[in-house]
């Protein structure tokens, strides 16, 4: 078997992740990421038995803390060749761990070891700015700047929330706690049929949701929006729930109109105030809004229909049909609306990432 691109700690602040739980007393948890594969290179599934230890080089070395070291055995369960643990779940990580020893100026020198099913795997993998993370006032002992994982949906004291991670992390900013800035919304000024073509020239450059974005894109940069914007829209395989930065600020439109707090707020039901003012702050008619979505962002799907989505944005025939949303409505229309006809034309709601 191999482990391979497992996260502990983070080298650096810059492009690299902290994962980890803290609480007001040590000892912590930390959370390991890691994948598990077969020799070919197939990933695991399935429940194994894992050793966790820690050693003070990458090799050999010794058993960390010396005199009375730390491990645990964990049941873990692998899908798809990943898995993630909560190092001191079983036995507490004691707080010396990364007192002494050798270092370099990236910190104590730590190595975790693991094994599965009694086999060793290597390389260890080094826990790195772990002498700052476990000691109390976190954002003190990390690099200015420095960006974490945090269990939960608030971040620790002293750092500032960017964005969420799944249902139960949020990944924050070492900057004081300063709110981040609001995220950009408009609905489109132009409209487009179910078939969704991107047209630069007369040559159409991309297709479905891909389409969708550029025009967003296209009418932002024409209005001097900068910034990267994608289209409130799914499809079969992909939505604004798998692929949209789940901002952990609040959502406005051009004008500055507070519509959510966070991304949990944007997809509860409910909206603050419509979606009402296209990319130059014009406020519109009431219309329908091509969406394909739930008010969750997830893909709308219909039992009673074989496609809620024009065929993958495909179609414009007046036989085939895709959900839309009302952009005048705060409650859940605002996205999950009636199935219309894909040969009629509507706008789109574009989000800032």
């Amino acid at each position: 078997m191999k482990l391979f691109a497992s996260r502990i700690l983070p080298v650096v602040a810059i492009c690299m992740l902290l994962v980890l739980q803290a609480h007001a007393d040590v000892p912590m948890l930390l959370n390991y990421q890691g994948n598990l594969t077969a020799p070919d290179g197939t990933p695991k599934n399935g429940t194994f038995t894992m050793d966790f230890s820690v050693y003070d080089a990458e090799t050999v070395g010794n058993q960390l803390p010396a005199g009375s070291p730390w491990a645990e055995t964990q049941s873990v369960q692998v899908v798809g060749g990943v898995f993630n643990v909560l190092l001191g779940s079983v036995t507490d990580i004691p707080a010396d761990l990364f007192d002494g020893g050798p270092s370099d100026d990236k910190g104590p020198l730590r190595f975790l070891e693991v094994a599965v099913g009694g086999e060793t795997l290597s390389p260890r993998r080094r826990i790195v700015s772990a002498a700052y993370a476990v000691q109390p006032g976190l954002a003190h002992g990390l690099p200015s700047d420095a960006i974490i994982i945090w269990e939960g949906q608030e971040c620790p004291p002293g750092f500032g929330p960017l964005n969420y991670i799944g249902e139960t992390m949020i990944r924050c900013k070492n900057n004081g706690g300063v709110a981040p800035d609001a995220k950009r919304v408009f609905v489109t000024s132009s409209d487009s049929v179910g078939q969704l073509n991107h047209d630069v020239q007369g040559e159409w450059t991309a297709h479905g949701i891909a389409a969708a974005d550029l025009i967003c894109q296209d009418l932002a940069d024409a209005a001097g929006l900068n910034g990267s914007f994608l289209a409130w829209i799914a499809d079969v395989a992909s939505s604004p729930a798998s692929r949209f930065v789940r901002h952990a600020g609040a959502y406005e439109l051009v004008d500055g109109t507070r519509i959510a707090d966070d991304w949990h707020d944007l997809v509860d039901g409910t909206l603050l105030a419509p979606i009402d003012r296209d990319e130059s702050g014009v406020v519109l008619n009431p219309d329908t809004v091509w969406t394909g979505t739930t008010s969750t962002g997830d893909p709308r799907r219909n039992p009673s229909s074989v496609d809620n989505h024009c065929v993958n944005w495909s179609s414009t025939s007046l036989a085939r049909y895709a959900s839309s949303g009302w952009m005048g409505l705060t409650d859940h229309s605002w996205a999950h609306g009636p199935s219309i006809a894909c040969d009629s034309a509507h706008r789109h709601y574009c989000f800032e990432q």
